[in-house]
């Protein structure tokens, strides 16, 4: 594998199997995802404290592991209060970003490992992409992890990017290769 930038025809791709793997989520406010109150009350908490909005006396460990989904959510709470949205919808966005990320993890790998840019391989790797992007979703509603669920899409591309190293032996894929690990443990210390 090769690391090349998608076409336009890989974005659409890409666009239209994150729109249809949110389909689930598009009605319901509160995503049934096993840890995800835990994760937003404890990143909500760390946002406060962060803020300084918060008087209780909280200490931050120092340890990584399971820390990367709440980095994300507090950036997230601070985007969404900045813009004036309410948190309410934190649940859905959380969830819908879960998803969407691994669905573009997938379709970025589907995509850019091939030079064949006919119609027929198109719809050849959307077909193989689908079943891989809708996955994500089932992992999601009903183990509902999210840290092992954002793990599992990093890990996913840092197998991609091993691959790619060995096939190339370039040292940029080795700092990435590391990146990516240090982001999986972050995300759950397997």
């Amino acid at each position: 594998p090769r690391f090349r930038v998608p076409d336009l025809t890989s974005l659409a791709v890409a666009v239209g199997l994150i729109a249809v793997c949110l389909v689930p989520i598009y009605f319901v406010l509160f995503p049934q995802l096993t840890d995800l109150q835990q994760h937003i009350l404890v990143s909500k908490l760390l946002w406060e404290h962060l803020a300084g909005i918060s008087r209780l006396d909280l200490e931050i460990s120092g340890y990584l592991g399971y820390r990367l989904s709440s980095y994300l959510i507090v950036l997230l709470i601070a985007a969404l209060e900045a813009l004036g949205i309410s948190l309410i919808y934190l649940p859905k966005i959380v969830a819908g970003a879960l998803l969407s990320i691994h669905v573009a993890i997938i379709a970025w790998i589907f995509f850019t490992t091939d030079d064949d840019r006919t119609l027929g391989s198109a719809l050849l790797r959307t077909g193989l992409a689908f079943p891989a992007a809708v996955a994500m979703y089932s992992a999601c509603w009903f183990m509902g992890f999210i840290g092992y669920t954002l793990a599992i899409s990093i890990l996913t591309l840092a197998i991609y990017v091993t691959e790619a190293f060995l096939a190339t032996g370039r040292r940029r894929g080795i700092i990435i290769l590391f990146i990516l690990l240090t982001l999986v443990y972050m995300a759950h210390p397997f």
